[in-house]
């Protein structure tokens, strides 16, 4: 049985370097010669492992060493900013009674240079009070382009003259502020009831032209009707800017 472990050297006929192939399966092979004890196998390259993309397909493989285990694959670049960026919001809701238009909700701190389009969400709320009416505005930097006029059909969003608690999206869209187009492209409700008590916004009421400059702050206005002592309030003011390629 030594001789199992250890052959004769009448044996073996030859020494040569491993030549032991990875593989899918066993097979046997055909050489005559033997291995050292202290031979090196080939198990691993220099070849640096691959930087995979976006939709690349699954693959197997076909290479004949294996992967170390500490190797580390390239990373794809991060990707480019995507069509719709959300800028900034605020989530605080704000109330007042104001018969005189007042700020409401501001978003600072924002960087949205000129040339990209600018959409402006926000929720605005009334209560049930007898005949009453809110409208909101917007103002973007210490420019109003839009102001508050509650009963007004013209503003960022509002409510009508009515009896119930109410609540309605307004957005508006600002170009992307070139020369010669600066006024704002819209603003209205984005949804919400319409019926014989209720006026919604329907095109911007221009205060001013929109400013021709990053914009930094953004702010939501709001107007209550002089007679009814109704409150109104506004919630979830979101900014987002689009692409232009």
């Amino acid at each position: 049985m030594s001789g199992i472990n250890n052959p004769p050297a009448s044996v073996v006929s030859a020494f040569a370097a491993p030549a032991f192939i990875l593989g899918t399966s066993n097979v046997e092979g055909a050489a005559s010669t033997a291995v050292r004890s202290d031979a090196t196998i080939l198990a691993y390259d220099a070849t640096v492992p691959v930087t995979q993309a976006f939709s690349d397909a699954a693959a197997a493989g076909a290479a004949a060493v294996a992967a170390r285990r500490d190797h580390r694959h390239g990373m794809m670049a991060a990707p480019a900013a995507g069509a719709v960026t959300h800028e900034g919001g605020n989530t605080t809701e704000a109330t007042t009674t104001s018969t005189t238009p007042v700020d409401l909700l501001t978003v600072s701190g924002l960087s949205i240079a000129v040339g990209l389009w600018v959409n402006v969400k926000a929720m605005i709320r009334k209560g049930a009070t007898v005949n009453s009416s809110v409208g909101a505005g917007l103002k973007i930097n210490s420019t109003i382009i839009g102001e508050a006029a509650a009963g007004a059909a013209d503003r960022f969003a509002g409510m009508g003259v009515s009896s119930v608690a109410e609540s309605r999206v307004g957005q508006a869209w600002l170009g992307p502020r070139i020369t010669n187009y600066v006024d704002v492209g819209s603003m209205g409700l984005a949804s919400g009831i319409s019926n014989s008590d209720n006026s919604v916004g329907t095109g911007p009421n221009i205060s001013a032209d929109t400013p021709i400059a990053t914009i930094t702050t953004i702010v939501l206005r709001g107007d209550c009707d002089a007679t009814s002592g109704v409150t109104m309030g506004a919630d979830e003011l979101q900014i987002y800017s689009l692409a232009t390629s």
